[in-house]
C-alpha cells in the first residue's frame, strides 16, 4: 500500500492533472455521457427527473429504474440556485430532505446529516471517489465550488457494501461537469451585500480524437459578520478562498485513462474573546485559520465488449490545517497545526455476461497518517512545542462483492452485496446489504433496502483537538472510542403521473450501536466558546418519514418536500444534528418568449435540542430565497440575475445559548454568468 502511495505521488508531480470521471462505467456500454435525459417510450415526452444516475449501483441507470431511491440536483438547478459551493447548494436545493450538520451552524465545516445520523457518517464522493474529511470525518462541502458540478446524487441509508465505511447515513456523490464537444470558456461573477464576491472561470475542450481536458479556477471574498457590535468578537470570520482544478482524459479503443487534481485554500481571519470567570477578565485574540486540501487521482478503465470492464484507481490526499491565536498587546501566541495524509487504491471488475444480471466485485486498500503539534510563544519570551498527536499511521483493506439480478422482464430487481472491513486497530467486520425494487403497476415502483453499516473510528475521532475557538467552539477527540455500527431499513413508494408529476413517500429506521457523536459540554463552555466532546453513546435509534411531490411543465416547476425525524439516544437525549420536522417548497416560473425566470424557495425547520440534558433548544427557522434571471441565448450564452437570500432575516441570536441558526442574515445579490462556445474542428 505504501508503494502505491509513492507511485501516486510521482504521478501527480507529472505535468498533467485531472480527468473528469464518468464514475459510472458507462463507457463500457459505449456512452460517455451519463447525464443525458432519457425519454419515456410511450409518447416521447420526457418524464419528470428521467436522468441517468450512477450512485445507487455504480453503473448508469434510469432514475425511475434504480433499485435505491436517488435524489438528484441537476445542472440547471445548480445554476439557477446561485449557490457558490456544494454546502450552499445543499442548504437550498429543492426536494432534498437533508440537514446541515450542527457544527456548520456554528460557523465551522459544512457537513450534512442524513436520517438523523451524524454528519461524519455521510460519505462524500467526488466523481465516485471518497473524499477525506475534516474533524470526525466531516467533509467541508464549502471547499467544492458549484462551478465544477454537473449534478449531485444523494442516496440515503446504509451503503457500506458498495462504498465502504462512512456510508452509514448515506452517500452524496458530487459529479463534475464533462467538457462538451469543442472548446468552451465559461465564467461567473456574483456580488452580494454581505459584502462578498464569488467568481469562477472554466476553460475546457473535448476533441474528436478522444482527448478531454479542462481547468477551473474559483475565488471567494467575504467580509466578517459580527452579530453583537458591543464586543470585538466575530461570529463569522473574514474569508478568502481559492481553488484550482485541472483535468485530462484520453480514450483509446477499449481503454480510458484519467488523471485529476483539486487544490483548495481557505483562509479565515477573525477575533475571539475568552473570559476568565475567576478574575472576571476578557482576553482578546486575533485568530487566523488556514485549510489547504490537495486531492489527486489516477484511474484506468478497460472494457471487454459484451463482457464487462475492469477499473484501477489510485488516490492521494494531503490535508493541512493551521489555527493561529495571537493575544493582543502581548507576546503570547499559539499555532496549532494538523496534517492528514492518505493514500488509497481500488480495483473493481464488472461482469455483464447475461442480460438479466450483473456482478461487480473489488478490493479497496487505504492508509492514513495524522500529526498534530502546537507551537507556543510565552509571555516570558520562551518558545514551546507540544506534540499533541505524534505521527501516527494506520490502514485498512476492504474486499467487496455485489450482484444485480433483474427478473420477470425487469419488474423485479434484487441487489445483494457484502463488504468486509479488515482494520489495523479494530480487526475484521462484515457489512451486508440488500436492495429490492418491484414495479407494481405502470410508472409505480416500490423500493425496499437494508443492511449493516460499520465504521472504525478515524485517527481524527480519537486524537484530534479541533479548535475552532475563533468560530465559537472546540471539539475534543477520545483515544478510547469504540467502532460504531448500524442496521438500517428504507421503504419508499414512487408514482409518476402522466409524465408531468412524481410523488414519492417513504420511511426509514436505523439502529445504531456505539454511535460516535459530539456532545455539548456545558460545564467546560463559557460565554462565546462552546465545548463539544467526541464520545460513544450506548446506542441510538432514528426513524422517520418523508414525502416529496414534483410537478413539471414548460412554464412552471414546483416541488414540495416534508421530512419527519426522530433521533434518540438510548440514554434519552435527542441527537443534535437534525430537527424533528422540515418542510421545503420551491416554485420556478419561466416566460420562454423573453427567457425570464423567477425562482422562489421557502423552507421551515422546527426547533431542536442541542445538549444531553435537553435544556437547550435551538429555535426553529423559516428561510425564504428569491431569484430573478434573464437569459440571452444564441451560439454563445449569457444570463444576468438578481436575488434576495433569507428574505425574513432569520438568523442566530447571540444572546440565546445553543442557537444553531445560521449567522448570515438577509442579503441582496446580483451577478452574471455566461459561456463562449466554439465548435470542434473537423
Amino acid at each position: 500500500m505504501r508503494t502505491a502511495l509513492v507511485i501516486a505521488w510521482f504521478l501527480v508531480l507529472a505535468p498533467a492533472a485531472w480527468a473528469q470521471s464518468d464514475d459510472d462505467d458507462s463507457a463500457a456500454e459505449g456512452d460517455d455521457d451519463d447525464s443525458a435525459d432519457a425519454d419515456e417510450p410511450d409518447d416521447g415526452t420526457p418524464a419528470v427527473s428521467e436522468t441517468l444516475v450512477v450512485t445507487a449501483t455504480g453503473e448508469p441507470r434510469l432514475l425511475s429504474e434504480a433499485p435505491l431511491p436517488v435524489r438528484v440536483i441537476d445542472e440547471e438547478t445548480i445554476r439557477r440556485s446561485g449557490a457558490a459551493d456544494a454546502a450552499d447548494l445543499l442548504k437550498r436545493a429543492p426536494g432534498i430532505p437533508v440537514m446541515s450538520q450542527g457544527i456548520d451552524n456554528r460557523g465551522g465545516v459544512s457537513g450534512i446529516s442524513l436520517q438523523g445520523i451524524p454528519a461524519g457518517r455521510t460519505l462524500i464522493l467526488l466523481d465516485g471517489r471518497p473524499v477525506s474529511g475534516d474533524v470526525g470525518g466531516i467533509v467541508d462541502l464549502s471547499q467544492f465550488p458549484a462551478d465544477i458540478l454537473e449534478r449531485v446524487e444523494i442516496v440515503e441509508g446504509p451503503m457500506s457494501a458498495l462504498y465502504g465505511s462512512d456510508a452509514l447515513g448515506g452517500v452524496v456523490n458530487l459529479i463534475t461537469r464533462k467538457p462538451p464537444p469543442g472548446t468552451r470558456i465559461s465564467g461567473r461573477v456574483q456580488g452580494s451585500s454581505d459584502p462578498s464576491v464569488d467568481l469562477g472561470l472554466t476553460l475546457s475542450s473535448a476533441q474528436a480524437d478522444g482527448l478531454q481536458w479542462g481547468s477551473t479556477v474559483t475565488g471567494k471574498l467575504a467580509a466578517a459578520i459580527d452579530l453583537d457590535t458591543d464586543d470585538l468578537a466575530t461570529d463569522l470570520d473574514d474569508r478568502k478562498a481559492v481553488s484550482w482544478r485541472f483535468f485530462a482524459a484520453l480514450r483509446r479503443e477499449r481503454n480510458r485513462l484519467e488523471i485529476s487534481t483539486l487544490y483548495a485554500h481557505d483562509a479565515r481571519d477573525g477575533v475571539l474573546l475568552r473570559r476568565n470567570n475567576a478574575i472576571d477578565h476578557i482576553a482578546v485574540y486575533d485568530a487566523r485559520k488556514r485549510h489547504d486540501r490537495f486531492d489527486a487521482n489516477f484511474s484506468w478503465l478497460h472494457r471487454y465488449p459484451g463482457l464487462g470492464s475492469t477499473r484501477l484507481e489510485v488516490d492521494v490526499t494531503d490535508y493541512a490545517f493551521a489555527f493561529d491565536e495571537d493575544l493582543r498587546a502581548s507576546d503570547v501566541r499559539s499555532i496549532r497545526r494538523a496534517r492528514t495524509t492518505a493514500g488509497a487504491g481500488r480495483f473493481r471488475f464488472d461482469l455483464r455476461y447475461v442480460p438479466w444480471g450483473s456482478l461487480a466485485a473489488g478490493v479497496e486498500g487505504r492508509i492514513e497518517g495524522l500529526r498534530v503539534f502546537q507551537d507556543r510563544s510565552e509571555a516570558t519570551g520562551g518558545q514551546v512545542r507540544l506534540e499533541e498527536v505524534a505521527p501516527t499511521v494506520e490502514g485498512a483493506v476492504e474486499p467487496w462483492v455485489q450482484a444485480d439480478l433483474r427478473l420477470f422482464g425487469g419488474r423485479l430487481e434484487v441487489v445483494p452485496g457484502i463488504r468486509l472491513s479488515i482494520h489495523d486497530s479494530y480487526g475484521f467486520a462484515p457489512a451486508p446489504s440488500i436492495a429490492i425494487r418491484v414495479d407494481l403497476w405502470k410508472n409505480a415502483s416500490l423500493r425496499l433496502s437494508g443492511g449493516r453499516g460499520y465504521r472504525a473510528p478515524s485517527l481524527k475521532d480519537r486524537h484530534l483537538v479541533f479548535d475552532h475557538a475563533a468560530l465559537g467552539y472546540i471539539v475534543y477527540g477520545d483515544p478510547d472510542l469504540r467502532p460504531e455500527s448500524s442496521w438500517g431499513a428504507n421503504l419508499s413508494l414512487e408514482q409518476r403521473i402522466a409524465n408531468r408529476a412524481t410523488i414519492r413517500v417513504g420511511g426509514y429506521a436505523n439502529r445504531l450501536l456505539d454511535l460516535i457523536t459530539y456532545v455539548y459540554d456545558g460545564a467546560s463552555s463559557t460565554d462565546g466558546l462552546n465545548v463539544y466532546r467526541s464520545t460513544n453513546v450506548e446506542g441510538a435509534r432514528t426513524f422517520g418519514a418523508q414525502a416529496t411531490a414534483e410537478v413539471r411543465y414548460p412554464w412552471i416547476v414546483a416541488t414540495v418536500a416534508y421530512r419527519f425525524l426522530w433521533a434518540l439516544a438510548d440514554d434519552g437525549f435527542f441527537l443534535p444534528d437534525s430537527s424533528v420536522h422540515g418542510l421545503r417548497g420551491t416554485i420556478e416560473l419561466t416566460l420562454a418568449k423573453i427567457d425570464l425566470s423567477l425562482y422562489n424557495s421557502v423552507a421551515w425547520e422546527s426547533e431542536r435540542f442541542v445538549d444531553t440534558s435537553q435544556q437547550l433548544r435551538s429555535p426553529g427557522l423559516v428561510r425564504w430565497d428569491i431569484r430573478l434571471e434573464k437569459r440571452f441565448t444564441g451560439r454563445h450564452e449569457m444570463a444576468v440575475f438578481v436575488g434576495v437570500d433569507n428574505v425574513l432575516n432569520q438568523r442566530r441570536d447571540p444572546a440565546v445559548e445553543g442557537d444553531f441558526r445560521p449567522v448570515e442574515g438577509r442579503r441582496v445579490l446580483a451577478g452574471v454568468r455566461g459561456a463562449l462556445r466554439f465548435e470542434p474542428a473537423h
